[in-house]
């Protein structure tokens, strides 16, 4: 009887996948840039750090009275134009609108040795928080 009330313990507890985790890897983002603009070039907003990737976890991107577009990339050189590579499509945001994306899971890493820049096109003004760090 005690046997068969361990094995039924240990299946509800799950102790025997104790090591194997469940899920997209879950890290902490303690750095954070903030942008206020309306359309600008490519601009870098985290150096590249040798041997370091970066690590975007989140985001909050909003748009006032005119729609605007937000885009993230990666790259060498300045504002990341050697190399440079968009992660992810940029993201269109509507008149009034927001687009928010903030949880435990990364979202995106650069290759090691890459800065992380941003644009913005359209006509109007553009609010982008971007949590991000770098292992």
């Amino acid at each position: 009887m005690k046997k068969m009330f361990l094995a039924v313990a240990l299946t509800l507890f799950g102790l025997s996948a104790l090591g194997q985790p469940v899920g997209p890897m879950q890290t902490f983002c303690s750095q954070s840039f903030t942008v206020t603009a309306g359309a600008t070039s490519i601009t870098q907003f985290v150096r590249a750090s040798v041997g370091k990737r970066i690590v975007v976890c989140g985001y909050a991107v909003g748009a006032g009275a005119a729609a605007a577009t937000f885009q993230l990339s990666y790259g060498t050189g300045v504002n990341c134009n050697v190399g440079m590579t968009v992660l992810p499509a940029p993201w269109a945001i509507g008149i009034g609108g927001e687009l928010i994306n903030r949880g435990t899971g990364v979202g995106k890493v650069t290759p090691v040795n890459q800065a992380l820049c941003y644009a913005i096109t359209g006509t109007g003004v553009l609010t982008a928080v971007v949590y991000f760090d770098q292992y």
